[in-house]
């Protein structure tokens, strides 16, 4: 159920995509956008409103900015500067104001650094009584006395962004692990690499595209498909399924139109659910928004789409030189597999990659027969995806760290309420 949430982070009087806070809170903003939250963000008096596109979103520029800023040692020490602490009082009651409405509060290094004391005084003494997660984004090791999370209520907790910190962060806030709470960062490959409306709008059609084990995005025009081994990938991409990964098929293909191509790849369609691959996991892009996209992809959303693979399999029998190779290992840094009976593959990349014979029109040797053959070569392959370090890191921070995954699996628990609040 969609929940009234409101973040707090005094700091911000810019939005600057330098501070790396910045790029933390906008991923946060969309995510909870995204999954129909209504969400506020109070933000540094001097902030400006207009320098921040985020629909459905609500910048409330009212945090005070200190005229001297202190980095505070000690809590008594607050007391001594009459501007501050009055601040804090007058925020206080504001605060209590603003959020008596809303159902969840965040913060950003409000309990955190001495520059933030006043804010966290002010925080403090409004007496919110909404689940409160005050995220902290540094090493908890300097141990300040105000650094006691339980004096804000029982409805408050820390958030730190790995597990490996909770009993440190614990420790240093006066509580318990039970109210450390660990969320990674989000880091969206579709943000990360600014992917156009087209491609977001796909993986929302097909989430497996991004979140399945194994991916791959193949270019290929829809009167080729027998030469470029289309049901070798079906084959292939079956024998992954059995091994129990998540698997996701996406041929690009251009030029479908006619009566024959759409009879053609009816066929395909039908082949791979033969073979067990369902309508999320085997996609032809011709059939996605049609007509819009029955003569091919526009560039920008085909190499959004190619930076999702992490394997890119070329069964193709018969090529001159084959451009998509290259393109998708630029865009994708994806596993290459080639065919090792043309000898151009090896050529174009010296000889590297992943190699098993397909077959050869041109030198006339014959494509291979036999599901065994389809096991072993998918079995060596999926080994190999395990073991490449950088392919396999790749695919875990697509999976992990987008903010589908993120939210699922670590926002939606607290917000929805899920975790045992202390009365």
């Amino acid at each position: 159920m969609p929940k009234r949430i409101i973040i707090i982070t005094p700091c911000f009087t810019k939005w600057n995509h330098g501070y790396s806070l910045t790029s933390v809170i906008e991923d946060q903003i969309r995510m909870l956008v995204r999954y129909g939250h209504s969400v506020k963000v109070l933000v540094g008096e001097t902030f400006d409103v207009s320098e921040v596109s985020i629909g459905g979103v609500k910048f409330l520029p009212i945090m005070p900015v200190l005229e001297e800023a202190v980095d505070y040692r000690r809590y008594d020490d607050l007391w001594e500067n009459k501007q501050h602490i009055r601040c804090a009082k007058i925020l206080s009651p504001y605060l209590s104001e603003i959020i008596k409405d809303d159902d969840f509060v965040i913060t950003h290094d409000i309990v955190f650094t001495g520059w933030n004391l006043p804010f966290f005084h002010g925080l403090k003494e409004a007496h919110l009584t909404c689940p409160c997660y005050h995220w902290i984004h540094s090493m908890p090791t300097a141990m300040f006395d105000w650094w006691d999370i339980s004096s804000m209520g029982n409805n408050h907790n820390i958030v730190i962004p790995n597990r490996s910190h909770r009993q440190l962060s614990a420790e240093a806030y006066h509580t318990t692990v039970e109210n450390v709470v660990y969320i990674p960062h989000i880091r969206d490959i579709r943000t990360f690499l600014d992917f156009g409306a087209e491609a977001i709008g796909f993986i929302d059609k097909f989430p497996k595209v991004l979140q399945a084990d194994i991916v791959q995005i193949y270019p290929a025009s829809s009167d080729r498909f027998t030469h470029k081994g289309v049901r070798d990938l079906i084959y292939l991409f079956r024998e992954f399924k059995t091994m129990d990964f998540t698997v996701c098929l996406v041929i690009a293909n251009q030029w479908a139109t006619g009566r024959q191509r759409q009879e053609d790849m009816e066929d395909y369609i039908d082949t791979a659910q033969n073979n067990g691959l369902g309508p999320n996991e085997f996609i032809l892009t011709s059939y996605y928004d049609p007509p819009n996209y029955e003569l091919g992809l526009n560039q920008k959303f085909l190499k959004d789409l190619l930076a999702l693979a992490n394997v890119f399999i070329f069964p193709t029998f018969v090529e001159a030189f084959g451009l998509v190779l290259p393109e998708a290992i630029l865009a994708s840094g994806a596993l290459p597999v080639v065919n090792s009976h043309l000898e151009v593959m090896s050529e174009v990349l010296e000889g590297r990659g992943m190699r098993f014979g397909f077959g050869s029109w041109t030198n006339g040797l014959a494509k291979p027969h036999g599901k065994q053959w389809y096991k072993s070569v998918a079995s060596a392959i999926a080994a190999r995806l395990q073991n490449e370090e950088s392919v396999a890191c790749r695919s875990l921070v697509r999976q992990e760290y987008n903010m589908d995954t993120i939210y699922k699996k670590y926002y939606m628990p607290i917000i929805e309420g899920n975790r045992a609040w202390k009365v």
